[in-house]
């Protein structure tokens, strides 16, 4: 989109206001760029606690705050751009401040050109599940946010006719004062409460995808989830709201059935053996993804056959191969008790299960219920989150509990449990932080040490 579009439709809010940038990650660095490029004129403060964030190649004029007193920052400015991984939830902001995002900015200028998607569980698979099928039917589409690309970054290519496939974070939606035209929320589990005054405060800020939606607007939400129909009934949304369901085949908008996906009033033969992702929980992304497709127009017959050819992403029931006659997976991304039920319903002939991690002190009581009634396994239980899950099973479990220090040591009983035949999973539901960078590095780390092992033992 042109600069003097950008800057017309922005002006006005930034008009008689000093900058604050907190944060300078990826995303802040984006903002920080995209504010020299187009509102070079503003005065800009830049604030982040690592004081190597600022080096190299930082304009001179800028004014900067670093260390642990960074956000007294926010009383230079009065117009604060918040990057996602800082929480104020402990401060104390003054009443005049104005708090921002990208997010915010970016809906400002695209919001009836973008399709918003959050959840706790699924957004990435969705996003490019979408971002996917519209590749195969439009000329202009992007796919930016939580996924990685800071949607800042794309303001000068955004044309009239592109459509930008936006992956939403609870972070990113905290702050944001117009909605996507399109909005989909796939589930609600306990997340990121570490950042959040309760569980309430974590769905409410993932809700701002659709409340400051228009009546002109679609949400598609999955009325499967208890907990997010449940909001609903206490909430009020303007926009076309369309539910969709892998149970129900009545009363939602769209629905699975049998070999068919039934979108709106149109039916869709589906052949799981031609779908790549595995799980239903899978089958309900390409569901909800399928009615934001019908929303646009796209055709869903062609939408369908797109994806078809869709492969999954990275750490998420990732297929390592076979070593040693074991077959091994990755999913790294299972952060959460449920992703690790989901995960274990999908993948054949599980016997052996890597969990554990870092503890944010989330309900582990689901995948105890589920561990005790499902077949004995063995499980390989590492960190904090690995001694409450042994302390919880102890006495009511059938299977094998092996506590180990380190996924090194995890991966090392792996090949010696593990029958020939069998799989082994990488689904910790728990963080990664504890002992990796994150979970891709969790998940990269995982994989490297099972190749080396396997080819050690030959």
């Amino acid at each position: 989109m042109n600069k003097e579009f950008i800057q017309n439709s922005l002006s006005p809010l930034f008009e008689n206001h000093r900058i604050v940038i907190l944060g300078l990650g990826k995303e802040g660095r984006s903002s920080l760029a995209f504010f020299q490029t187009y509102f070079s004129e503003l005065e800009i403060v830049v604030a982040d606690r690592n004081v190597n964030a600022f080096t190299p190649n930082f304009e001179s004029e800028l004014v900067f705050y670093s260390g642990d007193s960074y956000l007294n920052c926010i009383r230079s400015g009065d117009f604060v751009i918040k990057s996602p991984g800082i929480s104020l939830q402990n401060s104390s902001l003054p009443a005049n401040i104005i708090l921002s995002s990208q997010t915010d900015l970016f809906l400002r200028l695209f919001s009836k050109q973008v399709i918003g998607i959050t959840g706790t569980k699924g957004k990435s698979t969705t996003s490019s599940l979408i971002f996917h099928i519209l590749k195969s039917q439009l000329k202009s589409v992007f796919l930016v946010g939580n996924i990685g690309v800071p949607a800042l970054d794309m303001v000068g290519e955004v044309q009239p006719e592109s459509w930008i496939v936006f992956e939403m974070s609870s972070h990113q939606l905290q702050n944001v004062s117009i909605g996507p035209s399109r909005a989909v929320i796939l589930n609600f589990h306990q997340e990121h409460l570490d950042h959040y005054a309760d569980y309430f405060g974590y769905r409410e800020a993932k809700w701002q995808i659709s409340l400051t939606q228009t009546n002109n607007d679609f949400f598609a939400y999955n009325i499967d989830d208890e907990t997010l129909t449940n909001d609903l009934q206490k909430i009020v949304v303007k926009s076309n709201c369309l539910s969709v369901s892998m149970k129900d085949c009545e009363a939602p908008f769209s629905c699975f059935k049998g070999n068919q996906l039934r979108v709106g009033k149109e039916l869709l033969d589906f052949s799981r053996d031609k779908f790549l992702l595995r799980g239903d929980h899978n089958v309900f992304n390409l569901l909800i993804s399928l009615t934001i497709c019908q929303t646009i127009g796209l055709d869903l017959p062609l939408s369908l056959n797109s994806a078809y050819s869709f492969q999954g992403l990275e750490h998420r029931l990732e297929f390592v191969g076979i070593f040693n006659g074991i077959a091994f997976y990755n999913d790294s991304i299972a952060t959460i008790p449920e992703a690790t039920i989901n995960a274990l319903k999908a993948v054949d002939e599980v016997a052996t299960v890597i969990l554990g991690g870092f503890d944010r002190g989330i309900d582990y009581q689901p995948l105890v219920k589920f561990l005790t009634t499902y077949r004995p396994l063995n499980l390989l239980l590492i960190g904090k989150v690995g001694q409450r899950l042994q302390e919880s099973l102890l006495n009511n479990y059938n299977g094998i509990l092996i506590p180990v220090e380190h996924l090194q040591d995890a991966v090392n009983q792996a090949f010696k449990l593990t029958p020939k035949g069998k799989t082994c999973l990488l689904s910790p539901a728990a963080a990664s932080y504890d002992s990796f960078k994150n979970f891709e590095d969790r998940g990269n780390q995982f994989k490297k040490m099972v190749r080396e092992i396997s080819s050690e033992t030959h």
